[in-house]
Parts: structure tokens; C-alpha cells; sequence
């Protein structure tokens, strides 16, 4: 069947209609029996309206799919409405149809008025809005009920589902069995009317600028009406986001939406002008995941505590109700304020994030949990506490509105200058109060700490201060007289603690006496204890009716009481005496504890010592130099790498070498002395000639320049070294003997920074030293092939002198005696060498050396001193030489021809925390 209506036509009961049923321009009304009245259509396309006036909806039956409106409205009224468990309402775009007359189909509402939805499913006197899109399913079993949106339409509009309620109760309840499903795909709800609120339950899929919107006002009558989510929004196949719009008219509505499961949608929240979310319902669930743009009201109701790491930005405002904990962790620039109401409001969770900006009314407790420092810049203002925790220095830059009680625990409070609170604070363990400024009241529990001004200040009081027992008042005192300084219009009741002195380095009196605490309502009790960061001065505390005083004098500690090592002992015993009007001991006496063994050990001159030291060890580098000379001289086919190679031509002719050098070693300290890097670079050259088939005797010359630095004292050197000797060398068979004697004279400087708490000065001096050896070494030549083999054995004592010496430069110069020091050392090894000739006719001889060596007698150097300007004396010891070291060498020699030789090689000496490098370049010429 098609029909076609064109006019006003009424359909009765007892009707039952088939095929398709097209309504033109007006109107198809159903009469009161439209219950009994069944429309099996096929299809059901409408130009006009459809209304029906019956007490029974029952008139589409369940094969009744396909059902389309085209731009107008579908309204029913009466007890019940659509016959099946499941009826459809779509419209014809949605499910494929197409006009009769060809036409384009539009977007069309549907409107079922119905008194109730009771359990069996029938109709209400609410109002249910589907439009454009939307598809119903209702079924009255499990007493459910279901909402689904589809998409956009073929004209570009978005579907949207509007529940109107005229009721004064619920007009769609979510307890019991009663739920509602809410699939949405794309945009948005709105709740109109006088109803108290919409419940809506489960799970719904949003998409992203889903938007829910109410309005609760009728009739320019207010009503406080709220929509309530217990169930979840969560993403569809793109992040959802959630808009909140309040479209009531100014003045006539406030209502809330009320968020009372967590929900899991992820692209953020926005709350429009003059909208509220409400997060949670007085339980413990209720929140959003990401960012929230509030321009209107966020209201956050929970029994326990809520941590969100989001951030809240925009116009609007935050209010914290609910006996719960809201932790804010994000950086939140919200201008609205903030309200606590109820509960707590926690800034932070221990970290460097967490933050809000303007005012704050706090009538329950606003705590601060930041690591670092914080500034906070509103005014807060209300009848709750403040608490600080979390070791963060929080800064009050705007705590002028504020006179309810605050307390710092496990964290600093800074005052900005100038800042007034009319705050009474409480300092519990581990809490500490600093700044100048004014407060209201303070009391410093045990394991709390007042610290006034910023090293030094003062904090003023318009109130009483106590100090319990187990709190401490920490004061900086500076050399010029600057010190903290607590300031009470009220009393001071002191029930014990403790005072500690934190005196800035500097020079202070013998007898320095500053105020600490005033209090013009007078001053009870004292503190229990008192402590310095002094070593050699005693803090003493006095009492007056209105004051307390700090007073500094030299104790009875030693200087030598402090130090740690040997060489700050020995120093310390000397400067112990030097009295008041020495400069030095006027700086030692005002050392912080602890600063006492620095300052010791940049007075010592140790590197004196540890410059001894280098200069006996450097002395290894003339008698490698001969030796490497002898051996090759001597037993030319064993090709150990030195300066010369060439053998001796037949007339006995002499030879004359140089061999260049550099060299770079290191000795770590020992914990008494610092550690010594040294260099060396510089040139050896000789003249040897036989004196029979066995013997042969040469006189050798060089020049060096060492540097040295201590850089853990400050100290650096130079020593330009000036060397003579003479050697000789025999052979007897394989048996290879080998001597030599030298002298070195050392024109060395030195520079020293002394530099310390108190005290800095610039010492140098020159001096000489000398250093005199004899050395000898025998071996004998195992001849292996084309390869030698040279085990040997030697001995080498070397003795070194220093001359006296005077510093200049500042009142810690000091005057050092001669040192001597005699060091024999010993080593056994073994020699590889050859000779090889290579295609072009070219003789190459490798070599390589091993060997282990072992130093007796003096191995520490040591200086003794005293002060330019008279003390007694005290001797250093500076870095020791390595009594065992390993011992390598390693070479080439290239025969320009048969009287002249190239060689190149490397050496090094290791040891346990020294070692010793050095690269050679020789040239060896017969005539």
C-alpha cells in the first residue's frame, strides 16, 4: 500500500496499515484509538507531522524498521508507547531509504510525550527529544533503557539528544535496576526543564567536542536543577573531549553536571561561562583524565584523597568541598580563586611541580608540598590553617590578607622583605621560618628552626614568641658586626632549646657581644644549649628583663686539636703561639670547625718538600741516557736503543751524541701530602772515545728545564737544571760493565697562594739545590740467532741538597732550612735487541728493555720550616717516591750509515699511584 497525505487525516482504531506511507505538506493525527491501530509499514516517510492523542502508543509494531521523517516532527502521547520489545524511530538517510517522490530527506525531530517510564515500560509525562539523527531503542525488559546517536546528517548537522522534564522529581532515575546506556558518537546532551537532574549510568563512547548541556530554568523561575554522570565517558576511536554549557537563561538557572564515576575520556574538559562540573558526589570516585579549561565553576566533592596531575587554565573558579584531599600537581593558571571549603587543598606531592595563581579563601586547610623553592603569589584570606611540608622553601609574596594559623613542617618558609602576615606560625620538626619580616605569632617546637633575615636579618614579631624545649634559634653572626636578630612586642618564653652560631668566615674580636632576641613584654626561661661553627671561639648566652645575648671568645682548643694529618699537626704546633696580634693566628682563631686542616695544610709549604722530591727522581734521566750510551757502544749487536749505535771504527775514533728529551710523571698523595705533577724537557749530549780493545771513557753535559705543581696547595714551581759528569764503560767477553758520576745544579722558584676563611696571601722565593750521583750497572750478552738477550743488574745513589731560603710576599711567608736526602736505588732486568737489514740495503735495530727497581734509605721528602716572622720549628713531609716501580724502555735505532746512527724510544716508570713517561730522539755521529 502507498499512501499519500496531503490534509489533516485521522486514523482510528482497529486500522492496520501496510506499505508505504508518505505524509505531504500537513498534518496525520491519530485519534485516541491509535493503540489498536497497527502500521506495518514498509516505509514511513513524513513531510508534515504525525501526532498521536491516545492513551496507548502501541500503533508501531515491531516489523516497523523503517520509519523516516523529512524535515517535521513525530509527537505521541499516552500511557504507553511503541508495541515490541524493540521499536526504531530513523530516519530514512540513516537507514537507506529514499523518498517515494524522489526527494532529498532532511533532518526531522522526534518527540514522544509520555507521563512516565514506569517498569513495564510505559509512558510517562516527560518529555525525550530525539533529533536529527537519533535512533531510540527502548525495551522494558531488565527495566533499560538505551539512547543511541549516530553520526552527522546528509545536510552537515550534528545529532543531539534533548531530555526535557516537566516533573519535579527525576524524570529519568538511575538507582536500582534502572540504567541508562549512552553510546554517543558525536556531540552533545541537553537537560531542559523544571526536572531536579538526569542520571545517567554505564558506559558511554564519546567523540571529540562532546558537549554537555543544560538548561534548568522555565519560565524566569530559578531552579538548581543537576545532571548526574554515575556512570563512565570514555574515547571512541578518537580521544573524546567533554564541553559543559549552561544554556539557561541569566539569572533563572545554576544547575550542575555532576561527575560521579572516574571518567576515562582523554582529550580534556572545557566548562564554559556560567557552567559548573562537579567531580565526585561526597564519595570517593568522581574525576576526569587531562587538561581542564574552566571558565565557569569546577567543584570537586570527595571523601578521599584525588590526585590530579592535570592542568586547570582559564577564568573560572575552584571550589574544594567534601572531607577529602584534592593534590594539585600540575601547574594551574586558573584567574578565578580558589574556595576550600571542606577538606584539604594540597599544593604539590613532593615535587617540583604543583601550583596555583590568585586569591585563596581558606576556611578548612591549604597545605604546600614542593621541592625547591615556591614562590606564591595571592592573597589568602579565611579561618583555616597553613601547612608547609615537603622540605620546599615556600615564599609568601602576598600573605597580607592572612591571619589564620600556619605550620611549617619538614620544609622552609621564607618571608619576602617587608612582608606582613598577621599569621600566628607554628614551627614543627624539621620546619624552618627565615626572612624579614612581620608575623603575628611564633612558637618553634622540637626539631623546628627560626632563622631571621637572609643571613643575617631580622624578624619582627607583633605577637609572643616561644621556644619549646628541643627547637633551635639559628643566628649568623658576620665579622663586621652584622647578626640576626629576633624582635617580639610581646613575651619571649624560652623552655629550653638550643642557639646555634653560624659565623661567616672573617676575623672577629676576642671579645665579640651581639643581641639575639628582644621582646618588650620581657624575656622568661633560657635556652638549654648553645653551639658555634667556631672552632677556636666559644659562643656564651646572657640574659637581661627584655634581652638575650651572644658572646664570642677564644676557648682553650688547641689549633693542633683540629688538624688531621701529620703535616697540619706540625704546622698548627707553630702557629699556635704566634698571639692575637699575629695575622694568621688571628685568622685561625676565627675558623668555622672543620675549616681548621684546609687552612693548615695552604700555610705548610709542603711543596717545598714534594719539589725535593722531583728533582731527585728527574735524576734518573742522565743515567739512562749513559747507560743506553755504554751498551750500545759496547755491544753494538745487541741494538739496545739510546743515543748512539754505532760501533767503533777500527782506529778507535770517538763518538759524539745528544739525545733530546721529554718527559711527564704524576705521584698521587698519601693523604698528608698532595699530589705532585711534574715535566721535564732538555738535551744531553757527549764525547766518548776507547782507551783500549776493553774499555772506553766519555764526559757528558745537559740541560732541563722541570716544572712542578701542587695544585691541592696553591703551589707551582720551575727548576732549570744544569748537568755534568763523566763515564766509562768496559767490556770482557759477554761480561758488559758500566759507571758514571754526575752533578746537577737547580736555580728553581717557587710560588705559593695561601688562601683560607679569613686569610689570603701571595708567597714566592728562588733557591738552589743539587743533586749528586754515582751510578754502575753490569751485564752480560747471550746471543740467541739474529736476537740478543742482556740480563743486568745496577746501582745508582743519588744525593740531594737544598740551600736555605726566605719567602716573600705576606705575613704567612715562611723561611726554609737546608734539606738533604740520600735515595739508593737498585735494579735487575733483562735486554732484547737485533739487528735488521732490511731490502734497500737500510740496518734497523729494535729493542726493548724490562726491568724492576727499588729504592732504600730517603723516600720522603721532607722540609723544615717556620714562619718569616718568627715562630719555632716544624718539618713537612711532601708525596714519597715509590719504593718498587716497574721499569720499561723501548726503541728503534736507523743507521743513516756506517758512522752515524738515528734513535728514537720510550720509556716509562710505574708504580702504585705514580708513573712516569718519557719519549727520546738521539743522534750518534764517529769520526
Amino acid at each position: 500500500m502507498k499512501a499519500s497525505v496531503d490534509t489533516m487525516t485521522y486514523i482510528h482504531k482497529d486500522r492496520k496499515l501496510f506499505g508505504f506511507i508518505l505524509i505531504a505538506s500537513t498534518a496525520l493525527t491519530a485519534s485516541t484509538a491509535f493503540a489498536d491501530t497497527t502500521l506495518d509499514t514498509f516505509g514511513f516517510v513524513a513531510r508534515g507531522s504525525i501526532a498521536q492523542n491516545g492513551t496507548s502508543m502501541g500503533g508501531f509494531s515491531q516489523s516497523n524498521l523503517y520509519t523516516s521523517f523529512q524535515g517535521e516532527t513525530y509527537q505521541a502521547s499516552g500511557t504507553s508507547f511503541l508495541s515490541g520489545p524493540t521499536s526504531v524511530l530513523a530516519p530514512a538517510s540513516q537507514q537507506g531509504l529514499t523518498d517515494p517522490d524522489g526527494k532529498t530527506v532532511s533532518p526531522v525531530t522526534y518527540i514522544l510525550t509520555v507521563p512516565s517510564i514506569d517498569a513495564d515500560g510505559k509512558a510517562g509525562t516527560s518529555t525525550y527529544t530525539f533529533d536529527h539523527l537519533g535512533k531510540v531503542l527502548v525495551s522494558p525488559q531488565s527495566n533499560k533503557y538505551s539512547f543511541e546517536l549516530y553520526g552527522t546528517s546528509d545536510s552537515g548537522e550534528a545529532a543531539k539528544l534533548t531530555v526535557s522534564g516537566t516533573e519535579t522529581t527525576n524524570s529519568l532515575t538511575g538507582p536500582g535496576a534502572n540504567s541508562l546506556s549512552f553510546a554517543l558518537r558525536t556531540d552533545s546532551v541537553t537537560v531542559t526543564g523544571k526536572a531536579t537532574g538526569l542520571t545517567m549510568e554505564s558506559v558511554a563512547q564519546i567523540g571529540e567536542g562532546f558537549t554537555l548541556n543544560y538548561n534548568f530554568s522555565d519560565g524566569g523561575t530559578g531552579f538548581a536543577g543537576s545532571l548526574t554522570l554515575p556512570g563512565v565517558l570514555t574515547d571512541s576511536s578518537v580521544p573524546g573531549s567533554v564541553i559543559i554549557k549552561n544554556s539557561s537563561d541569566p539569572g533563572n538557572g545554576n544547575g550542575t553536571i555532576v561527575f560521579v564515576k572516574d571518567q576515562k575520556y582523554t582529550g580534556g574538559t572545557t566548562i564554559n561561562g556560567g557552567a559548573t562540573l562537579q567531580l565526585g558526589n561526597g564519595g570517593t570516585s568522581g574525576s576526569v583524565l587531562g587538561d581542564i579549561v574552566n571558565n565557569g565553576q569546577l567543584v570537586v566533592d570527595r571523601s578521599d584523597t584525588l590526585t590530579y596531575a592535570g592542568t586547570i587554565s582559564g577564568t573560572g573558579s575552584l571550589t574544594k568541598t567534601g572531607t577529602g584531599t584534592l593534590i594539585l600537581t600540575g601547574d594551574s593558571t586558573y584567574t578565578g580563586g580558589t574556595t576550600i571549603s571542606e577538606g584539604t587543598l594540597q599544593i604539590g606531592d613532593g615535587g617540583t611541580t604543583g601550583s596555583i595563581v590568585g586569591d585563596v579563601v581558606n576556611n578548612a586547610t591549604l597545605v604546600f608540598d614542593r621541592a625547591g623553592t615556591y614562590d606564591f603569589p595571592g592573597t589568602i584570606t579565611g579561618s583555616g590553617a597553613v601547612i608547609i611540608v615537603g622540605g620546599s622553601t615556600v615564599n609568601f609574596t602576598g600573605a597580607s590578607g592572612y591571619d589564620g594559623e600556619i605550620t611549617v613542617s619538614d620544609s622552609d618558609f621564607v618571608l619576602s622583605s617587608g612582608a606582613v602576615s598577621g599569621s600566628a606560625y607554628t614551627i614543627e620538626s624539621g620546619g624552618r621560618i627565615g626572612g624579614s619580616g612581620t608575623i603575628g605569632g611564633l612558637t618553634v617546637a622540637s626539631g623546628g628552626t627560626a632563622a631571621p633575615g637572609y643571613s643575617p636579618g631580622t624578624l619582627t614579631v607583633a605577637g609572643n614568641v616561644t621556644f619549646l624545649a628541643g627547637s633551635t634559634y639559628d643566628v649568623d653572626v658576620t665579622a663586621a658586626g652584622a647578626h640576626d636578630l629576633i624582635t617580639a612586642t610581646g613575651t619571649a618564653s624560652i623552655l629550653g632549646g638550643t642557639v646555634a652560631v653560624n659565623a661567616s668566615p672573617g676575623s672577629y674580636n676576642p671579645m665579640t657581644r651581639v643581641t639575639i632576641l628582644q621582646a618588650n613584654g620581657g624575656v622568661t626561661g633560657t635556652f638549654s644549649d648553645v653551639t658555634s661553627n667556631l672552632a677556636f671561639l666559644t659562643p656564651q648566652l646572657s640574659y637581661d628583663a627584655n634581652d638575650v645575648y651572644l658572646t664570642l671568645f677564644r676557648n682553650d682548643i688547641s689549633f693542633a686539636s683540629q688538624a688531621e694529618t701529620a703535616n697540619q699537626r706540625a704546622l698548627a704546633g707553630a702557629a699556635d703561639p704566634l698571639g692575637w696580634s699575629n695575622p694568621v693566628y688571628y685568622a685561625l682563631a676565627n675558623l668555622a670547625t672543620g675549616a681548621a686542616p684546609a687552612a693548615f695544610d695552604s700555610l705548610s709549604g709542603e711543596a717545598y718538600a714534594s719539589a725535593s722530591g722531583v728533582m731527585l727522581q728527574q735524576s734518573s734521566y742522565l743515567r739512562d741516557a749513559v747507560n743506553a750510551r755504554l751498551a750500545q757502544a759496547l755491544t753494538p749487536e745487541s741494538a739496545a736503543s739510546g743515543p748512539a749505535t754505532a760501533a767503533l771504527s777500527p782506529e778507535l775514533a770517538p763518538t759524539l751524541w745528544m739525545q733530546g728529551f721529554g718527559a711527564w710523571a704524576n705521584a698521587s698523595g698519601n693523604g698528608n701530602a698532595a699530589s705532585t705533577a711534574s715535566t721535564i724537557g732538555g738535551l744531553f749530549g757527549g764525547l766518548d772515545v776507547a782507551l783500549d780493545d776493553t774499555w772506553r771513557a766519555g764526559l757528558v753535559a745537559g740541560y732541563s728545564r722541570t716544572t712542578f705543581d701542587v695544585d691541592g696547595r696553591s703551589s707551582s714551581g720551575t727548576s732549570d737544571n744544569y748537568d755534568i759528569g763523566a763515564y766509562a764503560g768496559a767490556r770482557y767477553g759477554d761480561l758488559n760493565l758500566k759507571t758514571g758520576i754526575s752533578y746537577t745544579w737547580h736555580d728553581a722558584d717557587m710560588r705559593r697562594a695561601v688562601a683560607f676563611d679569613g686569610y689570603s696571601g701571595v708567597n714566592s722565593a728562588g733557591y738552589d739545590a743539587a743533586t749528586t750521583q754515582v751510578f754502575g750497572e753490569a751485564g752480560y750478552t747471550v746471543h740467541m740467532d739474529d736476537m740478543t738477550l742482556e740480563p743486568f743488574a745496577g746501582l745508582a745513589y743519588v744525593h740531594l741538597a737544598t740551600r736555605d731560603l726566605t719567602e716573600t710576599g705576606s705575613t704567612s711567608a715562611l723561611s726554609v732550612s737546608t734539606q738533604d736526602m740520600d735515595t739508593l736505588f737498585s735494579s735487575i732486568g733483562v735486554r732484547l735487541g737485533s739487528q735488521v737489514t732490511l731490502a734497500s740495503g737500510v740496518t734497523i735495530s729494535p729493542s726493548l728493555s724490562l726491568a724492576w727497581q727499588h729504592a732504600f734509605d730517603d723516600v720522603t721528602p721532607v722540609s723544615t720550616a717556620r714562619f718569616a716572622s718568627g715562630s719555632q720549628d716544624f718539618a713537612v713531609a711532601g708525596v714519597p717516591l715509590a719504593r718498587n716501580s716497574g721499569l720499561i724502555r723501548a726503541g728503534l735505532d736507523y743507521h743513516l750509515g756506517p758512522n752515524a746512527v738515528l734513535s728514537a724510544n720510550y720509556s716509562g716508570r710505574f708504580a702504585g699511584g705514580a708513573h712516569d713517561n718519557a719519549v727520546k730522539v738521539g743522534l750518534t755521529v764517529n769520526f
